[in-house]
């Protein structure tokens, strides 16, 4: 790292190994980023937005929902390949639609 911009600077990071400049940056931009209001899940989505769901506790909401009827069908033996013919065909869609407008690739 060099610092011909700020010779004021160049004493003293200059004596700093790789690691600890690397990690004056990392802190220096988390506090930079504490300070930032991070928006509202509201103002992330676009208004055509049909349904956005928010929850304290994913987790706990999962176990929760395990003890209902529809949780308790989910996991029915019988009902195995229907479910996984279901989850197929929503990955597939999601494939086809989503993975390049969001970038995010499931596998």
């Amino acid at each position: 790292m060099r610092f011909d911009a700020c010779p004021a600077f160049r004493p003293f990071f200059g004596r700093l190994s790789t690691c600890a400049k690397a990690a004056l940056v990392v802190l220096a931009l988390c506090l930079s980023a504490q300070g930032a209001e991070r928006p509202s899940a509201m103002k992330l989505f676009p208004e055509e937005t049909v349904v956005f769901v928010r929850m304290a506790n994913a987790h706990d909401f999962g176990e929760k929902f395990q003890q209902t009827s529809m949780g308790r069908m989910i996991r029915d033996p019988q009902l195995k390949a229907f479910i996984d013919n279901l989850y197929g065909k929503a990955g597939d869609l999601y494939a086809q639609h989503a993975e390049g407008k969001l970038g995010i690739y499931l596998g």
